[in-house]
């Protein structure tokens, strides 16, 4: 998994399960990842720049901030 432009790109839809699993997050204002955060954290505090941007999985992948790449 990467993180490019605040889009996380995932490998395989394996690597999507094991981000489900680790309840991952992500901060649109700064990028820095979360984890332990409900999938469909919204508005999350930010731990690194304090803002309420963080979103979780499942709100990431509804806002088409997540990319599988299945080839």
């Amino acid at each position: 998994m990467t993180i490019i432009d605040k889009i996380v790109h995932i490998k395989d839809e394996e690597e999507f399960h094991d981000l489900e699993e680790d309840h991952f997050g992500m901060c649109l204002a700064c990028g820095e990842e979360h984890y332990n955060c409900e999938p469909d954290a919204s508005c999350y505090v930010c731990e690194m720049c304090g803002e309420r941007k963080v979103e979780g999985l499942a709100n990431l992948l509804m806002m088409g901030k997540v990319e599988i790449d299945n080839d």
